[in-house]
């Protein structure tokens, strides 16, 4: 992930949590707030009850790689704090339970809630017909 597109100073990371909008389930809670500027900055933070370091690196770096493949809308502060259940999830789980969650906080692109929409409504008509 870009360093632009990083959150790193406590102050920010505070603000952020402060000031945002909050989404949670099982995995996750994000936390969301507008930052007036032209790009979304994300923030990531497992504690050490998700595991040892191996595991929270883990986490991690799978945090980033979700947050770098979903399309965001820009200007926004975006910090994901990971719980216990994160540690035994895989990819797959990690990148459904983000993208639930932007869509809960309306920050994922306009053009992806659109196909998204679309890709479920083909799928119930298809489920309907069989």
């Amino acid at each position: 992930m870009q360093q632009h597109r990083r959150l790193r100073k406590t102050a920010d990371f505070k603000t952020a949590w402060a000031e945002g909008r909050s989404c949670a389930d099982r995995l996750f809670v994000v936390k969301v707030r507008p930052n007036g500027q032209a790009a979304t900055r994300f923030g990531f933070s497992v504690s050490k009850r998700v595991g040892n370091a191996v595991v929270r690196n883990r986490v991690k770096r799978l945090l980033r790689e979700t947050a770098r493949s979903i399309p965001v809308e820009e200007g926004f502060d975006i910090v994901i704090v990971a719980r216990n259940t994160a540690a035994r999830s895989d990819f797959a789980r990690f990148k459904r339970s983000i993208n639930a969650l932007l869509r809960r906080a309306r920050v994922i692109e306009k053009d992806e809630r659109s196909s998204m929409n679309r890709t479920s409504q083909a799928t119930d008509a298809r489920s309907r017909d069989a």
